[in-house]
């Protein structure tokens, strides 16, 4: 069984409220434009159920001696952890008021031992003497469904509830409000299963 396309998606909810189907995602228009819209914000409330194993990603990362920030990786979502491979050790999660506290001067240099998330950007804790390859592994947020063809990066099982939750969400929008309350409900359902 293959992954229903963006289109092929939009379609089968704009069939469930009896809607006339499209022919190409890219070129909706009034009502089915903001139906596909929802679809997107549906994967991304399903990224926040759970830590879904195709949204897995791991990344490798070089320390530059006397630099302590680096970027997340651009599609970062929720962080698992952050191994210093160079040393064979896991990094501490802390806080950066720690990190100031227990280094005023912000020039205490060693092997990162911890770090914390600020905004885009890890801050490593002493800050990295030398190079130190770091492995990132983070779940990632599913990419923006665009085109006719793409899928969502979301494991297959979850396409019945992007749909059930984008259904909830436009019945609400239609002003449906007991139709769109059973649709919640179901939805509930499923993610439970």
């Amino acid at each position: 069984m293959a992954k229903l396309s963006y289109l092929k998606l939009t379609n089968r909810i704009l069939g469930r409220i009896t809607q006339p189907t499209i022919e190409d995602v890219t070129a909706a228009t009034v009502k089915a434009l903001i139906f596909n819209q929802i679809i997107n914000e549906a994967q991304n409330e399903l990224f926040t159920e759970d830590n879904w194993y195709s949204l897995y990603s791991s990344r490798s990362v070089a320390t530059v001696a006397s630099t302590a920030t680096y970027a997340v990786a651009s599609d970062f979502g929720r962080g698992i952890s952050l191994t210093d491979e160079t040393n064979n050790r896991l990094l501490i999660e802390d806080y950066g008021k720690n990190f100031d506290e227990a280094d005023p001067d912000n020039n205490q240099t060693g092997s990162p031992e911890y770090f914390c998330l600020q905004g885009s950007t890890y801050r490593l804790w002493p800050i990295p003497a030398g190079v130190y390859t770091l492995r990132d592994r983070y779940w990632h947020i599913p990419a923006t469904l665009a085109a006719n063809t793409n899928t969502s990066d979301l494991p297959i099982e979850t396409e019945n509830c992007i749909i059930q939750w984008s259904l909830y969400r436009i019945l609400e929008y239609l002003n449906k409000f007991e139709a769109a309350d059973r649709a919640r409900i179901e939805y509930i359902n499923m993610l439970k299963k």
